[in-house]
């Protein structure tokens, strides 16, 4: 277990002020002096190594040598990104190639591609020569060998499609060893893609879509994943070789959920297997998003349910700062209490490191005078002073901060991989749809104040899915045989499930079975499908009373309209506007299935319809899901998180946050097993007595309560 870590990214030079010995004594005094008690610096190949083989250390001494001397623990970034302009001189052949064949000259970064053996030995020299100085120095912490990785990283090529690598020689001969290892024989793969090679050798990676074709897609998708986690944990063992005492962590943009993997994104999961930490940046007020405290709740549940599964601890690997800017587009400002409420936020959530990016805003380019904490001039701002508040209070409670994790649930969301894997095959440049239609159920859930994890496809099919009561499971319209047998046993011993239109549409080899859903799961789904139409928006209404939802109420689905074949003992309960089966309820073993022939959570994120909270909601009561606290009224505006230490003496935080600029009044409902008498606030040492398991409390605007539970 990683110990809580606040920490304040320092990065100077390029885009921040320039370099000096004396900037850094009076930034790192200054830091020190308000109670910061970790930095994370930027350690960029290109300034370490600014000719072959020859090493600069100055940099790395002075930032070391400063941040001893005012007992700051250190972070190194490390960019392989920002690589020495005599990289791509040397091996002109490593250049990034996209799928036209155009090959990427660099402009600073993002490097070349380091599938090229010399330029890879190169790497491995740096980082080599790196880790042997970075372990001299008694303050060191911890390392960050990738941030957001992706295949290629920060370029923007403007007025034409978004291209797609690598496609360079050596990452092509890369793949075609991973088929290699993956087909065994060269008649295998061409049966599986419809193909005549004569050899591995002769394989070429698919640069497009044909219309009767995919598997290939499919197989490269599936590469790309594979291949980041790999190059991930080769950089994570060429630090280790040197220094096995440090963790050794990496963080992604944001959740893959979001992310079409076409374009080079990882997938969490697979990542989070190769690090010590896995962890995510954080922008809560960046230039290109909405403002959505629900959205920050889905990424940090996501990342940190995807380091669960490794067993791993995760960080905020990035929480932003300041102003979110980025080249025209400017966002609403950052206030100070925004930061306060990112923190805990995170957190609740089970963070156990928080990094603020940045210091210094940026200077230079497409995010001049975004993102700082301080001003340019170095002095601190408002928010400066509120973070280094929160850095006193995480290092008072460090011990207790470090031990507690939020209470385990019983609700499960899928993420799965091989719908992500099929999004090139069906021409979708986008994993919107898949995503929101996480996300709009996801909002319900948090809105009830219902703790959700998400699970990987994997850890299904290898049957990890014995703590939750109730697995929701939408847009699931590829599925493996293992899969099904998985979701087979988990509905028969007891588990609820929820599934929508085109459940099972395709096999995980991207083909269609007898029937859809595929592998049989008709008889544990409770039907077929007998048609399907597209459609923005459905009105469907339920036909019998269900779980609370009177008989003749109206629901909103999207994106599909799939009329069903009932089959067994299925109830229809829900018919469409010419009285077609579109719901129906069924029973399997001693669990239960709602299979819903739309999809109500992208209708719910598109279209908040009351009536698919009362659908939801009464699936989850149904399942009869533990609730440690009910909140009234539920909103969304208001987040409360428990989190709790393990073993008898068991020790309890009740994190309240109120995202609205309204005040709130809201009442808090404990579980009785808890038995908790009061709560005081961490914060400010206010008590609350709470008396027969109940707690009113009237919130200011962006207040926050750290609650520690006495009992």
């Amino acid at each position: 277990m990683s110990k809580m870590i606040f920490a304040l990214w320092y990065g100077l030079g390029n885009v921040t002020p320039e370099f000096s010995s004396d900037l850094v004594e009076k930034d790192f005094r200054l830091f020190r002096d308000l109670g910061f008690r970790y930095v994370r610096i930027w350690v960029n190949w290109r300034d370490f190594e600014p000719r072959p083989g020859e090493f600069d250390t100055d940099r790395i001494r002075v930032l070391m040598e400063s941040a001893e001397r005012y007992g700051l623990g250190v972070i190194a970034q490390v960019y392989l990104e920002f690589a020495p302009d005599w990289l791509p001189r040397l091996y002109p052949d490593s250049l990034y190639t996209d799928e036209t064949g155009s090959r990427l000259y660099p402009q600073g970064s993002p490097g070349v591609c380091l599938d090229h053996p010399q330029a890879r030995k190169k790497a491995e020299d740096f980082l080599i020569r790196l880790a042997r100085e970075l372990v001299k120095y008694s303050n060191f912490y911890a390392w960050d060998v990738w941030s957001e990785p992706q295949i290629i990283q920060w370029v923007f090529r403007l007025g034409r499609p978004r291209p797609m690598y690598c496609y360079c020689p050596y990452t092509i001969k890369r793949f075609r060893e991973w088929l290699r290892n993956k087909y065994g024989d060269i008649e295998k793969l061409n049966k599986s893609w419809h193909r005549d090679y004569g050899s591995f050798d002769e394989v070429e990676p698919p640069r497009f879509v044909v219309l009767h074709f995919g598997k290939e897609n499919i197989d490269w998708i599936e590469f790309l994943i594979n291949k980041l986690k790999e190059d991930l944990r080769w950089r994570v063992e060429i630090i280790k070789s040197i220094d096995k005492n440090h963790p050794v962590t990496s963080h992604a943009a944001t959740t893959s959920i979001f992310l079409n993997p076409l374009y080079g994104n990882p997938d969490d999961w697979e990542m989070a297997e190769a690090v010590d930490i896995w962890g995510t940046s954080l922008y809560p007020k960046h230039a290109h998003r909405s403002i959505d405290n629900v959205i920050d709740a889905f990424i940090l549940d996501a990342i940190r349910s995807s380091s669960y599964s490794a067993g791993k601890d995760y960080w905020v690997g990035e929480l932003q700062g300041g102003h979110g800017i980025g080249g025209l587009k400017i966002n609403e400002p950052v206030e100070p209490e925004d930061i306060r409420i990112w923190i805990w936020q995170s957190i609740a959530h089970g963070a156990k490191g928080i990094n603020i990016y940045h210091s210094y805003p940026m200077m230079w380019g497409y995010e001049t005078s975004g993102y700082g904490l301080f001003e340019p001039s170095g002095s601190p701002t408002p928010r400066a002073l509120v973070a280094a508040e929160q850095a006193k209070i995480i290092s008072e409670y460090e011990d207790l901060l470090t031990k507690l994790k939020p209470l385990s649930s019983e609700v499960a969301l899928l993420y799965n991989i091989y719908i992500y894997r099929l999004l090139w095959v069906l021409q979708e440049t986008s994993a919107d749809k898949v995503f929101k239609s996480l996300l709009g159920l996801y909002r319900i859930l948090y809105k009830y104040n219902v703790s959700a994890d998400f699970i990987h496809v994997k850890q299904v099919e290898r049957g990890d899915l014995d703590k939750y009561k109730i697995l929701l499971a939408p847009f699931s319209i590829s599925i493996s045989r293992a899969m099904a047998d998985r979701l087979r046993d988990f509905v028969s011993r007891g588990g609820v499930l929820l599934v929508d239109a085109r459940f099972g549409w395709f096999r995980e080899d991207g083909w269609l079975d007898e029937e859809i859903p595929a592998y049989g799961m008709s008889e544990i789904v409770g039907a077929s499908e007998e048609s399907c139409r597209s459609i923005d928006k459905i009105i469907f209404r339920v036909s019998e009373n269900f779980l609370g939802v009177r008989k003749g109420i109206t629901v909103s689905g999207a994106l599909y309209e799939e009329i069903l074949r009932p089959r067994g003992n299925a109830s229809v309960i829900g018919v469409s506007s010419n009285e077609k089966p579109i719901a129906v309820f069924s029973k399997y073993g001693r669990g239960s299935v709602l299979f819903i022939g739309t999809s109500i959570g992208l209708a719910y994120e598109e279209f908040r319809d009351d009536s698919i909270e009362k659908l939801v909601m009464g699936l989850v009561n149904y399942a009869d899901v533990s609730r440690p606290l009910v909140v009234a009224p539920a909103t969304s505006n208001v987040e409360i998180r428990v989190l709790a230490s393990e073993g008898s003496s068991k020790e309890m935080l009740v994190i309240v946050l109120n995202h609205d600029r309204v005040a709130r009044n809201i009442e808090l409902i404990f579980d009785q097993k808890f038995s908790v008498s009061r709560i005081r606030d961490l914060m400010t040492n206010k008590t609350y007595e709470v008396k027969e398991g109940r707690l009113r409390l009237d919130l200011s605007p962006k207040a926050v309560i750290v609650g520690y539970v006495e009992r």
